[in-house]
């Protein structure tokens, strides 16, 4: 009967005591970060060009405004049939603390691959994450072209004699 006594005080006093420590809310300490006003650096780009047509090949120009590690950023190029035909990468480095300007990359499409009408897509990654989907529609293009094109034609072969308001006479009916 004496073990059972002492067993059952036993609890009720671990059990107060753990009632009394959770219910101090003055002996709780938040944990805070070290510097709260600092954010940890991440992958930022900024008023990137996107995709554009130079010399009958798809260029990407990007802007990097920061950088959080060294790693390699890659770009797959998606035709307008959604297939993968090419891929890119290029290294970046982590610029100096004092340093604070962007930083601009370039990729092009190979050569031999011909840019057919359509939607087509660059998509870029850094570190197995997606970053950032660029498209660009190769039909919109030339109908640009073709009007502007038309326009000019149409500008150059205005005709500038003056036509008179006299009915002109057929002869010959």
């Amino acid at each position: 009967m004496m073990h059972i006594k002492s067993k059952s005080v036993g609890l009720v006093v671990t059990l107060g005591v753990l009632l009394l420590c959770s219910s101090c809310t003055f002996m709780y300490v938040p944990l805070i970060p070290a510097n709260p006003q600092m954010r940890d650096a991440r992958f930022l780009l900024s008023d990137s060009k996107g995709l554009s047509l130079e010399e009958e090949q798809l260029r990407l120009d990007v802007t990097i405004t920061e950088i959080p590690k060294s790693d390699w950023l890659a770009v797959q190029w998606f035709n307008p049939l959604s297939k993968e035909i090419a891929s890119d990468s290029k290294w970046l480095e982590v610029p100096d603390a004092s340093s604070s300007e962007s930083k601009e990359i370039s990729f092009v499409l190979p050569k031999d691959i011909l840019v057919t009408p359509g939607y087509w897509r660059a998509v870029i990654s850094y570190q197995g994450r997606l970053i950032r989907q660029f498209g660009f529609d190769y039909a919109l293009a030339e109908e640009v072209e073709e009007s502007s094109n038309l326009n000019e034609d149409a500008s150059s072969e205005t005709n500038t004699e003056e036509i008179s308001n006299e009915p002109s006479e057929n002869k010959g009916n």
